[in-house]
Order: C-alpha cells, then sequence, then structure tokens
C-alpha cells in the first residue's frame, strides 16, 4: 500500500525549497537565462579552478537544482496517483527520474569550487540529499509493516534537505524560498 497525497506533498515541499518556486533568479545580466549562466559559470571555472563569486555561485546553485528540481515535481505528481494498489516496484520505477536527477546534483555540489562562505552549508546539502535519494532507491524493497518507518525516514530527510537548501540560498545571497 502507497502513502497518499502527503508523500507528494513532501516531495514537492523538498523541490520549492531547492530552487524556490519557480526555480528561477535574477541574475543580473540582463535576462540571460540560469541555464545560459551556469554555461557561462561552467566555462570560467573550467578555465580556472577559483573560487566563484557570490553572484556565479547563486547562478549556479540555482542551474544546478533546476532539473532536480524538476524531477522532484514530477515525481511529487505521480506520488498523489499512488493507491493501495501501486505496488512499491512501481513507486520505485516512477522514482528512477528523481533518484537519477538527485544523483546528478550531488555530483555537481561536490564538483563546484564554492565560496568558503557557503563551502560547509554545500556539503551538508551534499550529504542531505544523498540521504533522501537513499531513501527512494529503497521504495520497492518495502512492505505494509515498515512503510509507516520508511515514510518518517524520508519525511527527516527532506526536512535535512529544505534546511540545508535554506542555509545554501542564505549564504549565496539568494532570497528564501517560497
Amino acid at each position: 500500500m502507497r502513502p497518499r497525497n502527503s508523500f507528494g506533498l513532501v516531495i514537492l515541499g523538498t523541490a520549492l525549497l531547492l530552487a524556490g518556486c519557480d526555480g528561477s533568479q535574477s541574475t543580473g545580466n540582463g535576462g540571460t537565462s540560469t541555464a545560459t549562466a551556469k554555461a557561462t559559470v561552467t566555462a570560467t571555472s573550467s578555465a580556472s579552478p577559483s573560487t566563484l563569486s557570490l553572484a556565479a555561485a547563486g547562478t549556479a546553485y540555482l542551474a544546478d537544482v533546476a532539473p532536480a528540481n524538476t524531477a522532484v515535481a514530477a515525481l511529487a505528481t505521480q506520488a498523489d496517483a499512488w493507491t493501495s494498489s501501486t505496488t512499491d516496484a512501481e513507486a520505485e520505477a516512477d522514482a528512477q527520474p528523481t533518484i537519477s536527477a538527485l544523483n546528478a546534483l550531488e555530483t555537481q555540489l561536490e564538483g563546484t569550487n564554492w565560496p568558503t562562505v557557503a563551502k560547509v552549508d554545500v556539503e551538508t546539502l551534499t550529504t542531505d540529499v544523498g540521504q533522501l535519494n537513499a531513501s527512494l532507491e529503497t521504495l520497492s524493497t518495502l512492505n505494509f509493516l515498515d512503510e509507516g518507518t520508511w515514510m518518517q525516514g524520508f519525511t527527516s530527510a527532506a526536512n535535512a534537505v529544505n534546511v540545508a537548501a535554506g542555509e545554501v540560498r542564505h549564504d549565496l545571497g539568494l532570497p528564501p524560498a517560497s
């Protein structure tokens, strides 16, 4: 039996706090999209191993979390449609794009030379994203007796991601997610 509605809301809350309501942020570059700005930041940081400026780091963060945010929001929609007949294997299959997106986010967070002010919080966020992802990877192993325990663990991991994402956003001078 799959949890209904509350699971989707917890997932959606994680997505909204990673990148904000629409995942966008004014870049101060005359309307350049975060994807374009990320490409510029990536090219610059590839050429030089120097630490990103706060503005570049904020732009990079928003671009990094955007695919994960999209995947998490899509999973939230799918999870809201789960019923008692949804199998654990079906739930995990639905979660696979999100698992992949969160794995990619971990890699991007680890591979960026963040400003000193944000490094510790980015490391915490990376660890928390990994724990959240580990929860999703166990969906196919659930049974009726441990579903509540799993939900508590997932909710705890999602809350930790939300707190860490808020700290990173603060460190990078981004507005709080709404």
